[in-house]
């Protein structure tokens, strides 16, 4: 069993020997942290770091010790540093990737829209050259007629002119 504290909430923690090295989240603070390999000197026993009056200096075999141990807790702030940094990442690339989505399905409409209305153009103007062409043989008909009659009064409606009338048969003939 492997026994030490949270590096960021110092809730103590314990752990079966499989776990030496994993990283686990903190129960208390859901924080990512890595298993050490030993339990911490705080749960072997009593250790006096700071010697007082009368007491001898710590020993280096516990300095020794600290040493992995101030290491293990470094390395915990580090990788829940990283990790807390990629959370962020994860979610701005989430929040982008949602943006990207939404100015596609905006362009997409937008697309649609000038399709539509180009559609529209082109048969406006389809209709538009087909009056024109109407109302030019119309003209060409009338001034044939002015030529021919001396007037160009039409003796039909225009609607129901259509090419190879008596008209034009006589200004051919003539």
């Amino acid at each position: 069993m492997v026994k030490f504290r949270c590096s960021f909430c110092t809730q103590k923690i314990s752990v079966n020997d499989e776990g030496k090295g994993a990283v686990i989240a903190c129960p208390t603070c859901d924080q990512s942290l890595i298993v050490p390999g030993e339990t911490s000197l705080e749960f072997q026993g009593k250790v006096v770091l700071y010697p007082g009056r009368g007491q001898e200096p710590v020993n280096q075999p516990l300095r020794a010790a600290l040493v992995p141990e101030l290491a293990r807790l470094m390395m915990n702030r580090l990788v829940a540093g990283i990790m807390s940094q990629r959370r962020h990442l994860l979610e701005t690339q989430a929040t982008g990737t949602a943006q990207i989505v939404e100015l596609e399905q905006r362009m997409l409409r937008l697309h649609e829209q000038h399709q539509a209305r180009m559609q529209e153009l082109e048969q406006r103007a389809a209709s538009r050259d087909a009056e024109n062409n109407r109302l030019r043989r119309e003209n060409a008909f009338l001034t044939r007629k002015l030529a021919i009659t001396g007037t160009a009064e039409p003796t039909t409606p225009p609607s129901e002119w259509r090419p190879g009338d008596k008209l034009a048969r006589t200004m051919v003939a003539e």
